[in-house]
């Protein structure tokens, strides 16, 4: 009887001594469809931001046209309380019976588009060819800032003379202008028609000589300064009769000059922006960043 025992007992304990010495089990290995998760993940991140492309025109051109307006309308704000301050000056020291705001506060601003021009091509085009604009679009967003510019600022010299008109009728003023002419309402139509065309040309030399600056470099572009303010001496050369020259223009004989009609100035200064923003399109294709050993 204890010889089935013993033989029950010693077959358990040799399948216990073989469930021991068998290897543990290795897991099996992750699904291929887990480990190409990732990639999968990940390529349909590219293909969705290579849907979205670069930025809109509507994009770029807000940004170049609101971080251009934002220094040129503090700026005219502080024209503004200038010729606050001066004609309360002037009323209470005496009176005029010419403008004030012809002389010092209206003509020197055909500097401020030129500035505006100038800083166009090194003031945003390492940014945003930096996050992937092309230069053609900054390009094409620095010419929808070049018209608000001008608009605005010949809104902005109409504006003044209007303004003043208004002070000059209330303090029982004459108010004329260095010629001996009145502005009517037409003439004030005139005048901001006339000082944004002067505006667009200056605007268009100085994006101009900055165009040339980022393609050539700041040793190389110094020969094509004089080339690039051909826009801003047609403009002064055509639109005399309606914007308030420069300073030495008389001295220079250019009031001697034969004064084209209004029209024929307008056409003609609006071909030389034209001209000028074309030229200034095809060598925005050409700027290499950075510009003047600027940073990256």
């Amino acid at each position: 009887m204890t010889e089935p025992v013993e033989t029950e007992r010693t077959e358990t304990e040799r399948t216990e001594t073989e469930r021991t010495d068998r290897p543990l089990a290795v897991p099996a290995p992750a699904a291929p469809a887990a480990i190409a998760a990732p990639a999968a993940i990940a390529a349909t991140s590219a293909s969705a931001a290579g849907r979205e492309g670069p930025p809109s025109l509507v994009n770029v051109a807000a940004i170049t046209t609101a971080g251009t307006m934002i220094w040129i309308g503090l700026l005219w704000l502080v024209v503004a309380a200038g010729f606050g301050i001066v004609l309360g000056v002037v009323a209470a020291a005496g009176s005029s019976d010419h403008s004030l705001w012809q002389h010092g506060f209206s003509g020197w601003q055909r500097f401020i588009p030129f500035a505006a021009g100038l800083s166009m091509t090194s003031t945003f085009a390492p940014m945003l060819v930096g996050n992937g604009v092309t230069r053609a679009r900054v390009a094409t967003a620095a010419t929808v800032t070049l018209v608000v510019v001008a608009v605005a600022g010949g809104l902005f010299v109409a504006l003044g003379y209007g303004v003043e008109r208004l002070a000059f009728d209330a303090l029982g003023w004459r108010h004329e202008l260095s010629d001996g002419r009145r502005l009517s309402d037409g003439g004030y139509v005139r005048v901001g028609v006339a000082y944004a065309a002067l505006f667009a040309c200056y605007f268009a030399s100085g994006w101009l000589i900055g165009v040339a600056r980022g393609v050539l470099g700041r040793d190389g572009f110094a020969p094509l300064v004089v080339p690039a303010l051909i826009p801003a001496v047609a403009a002064e050369l055509l639109l005399r009769p309606e914007v308030t020259g420069l300073p030495f223009a008389g001295r220079l004989g250019l009031d001697r000059l034969p004064q084209p009609s209004l029209t024929l100035g307008l056409l003609a200064a609006l071909t030389a922006t034209a001209l000028a923003t074309w030229a200034a399109h095809a060598g925005s294709r050409h700027i290499t960043l950075p510009i003047a050993g600027g940073p990256r």
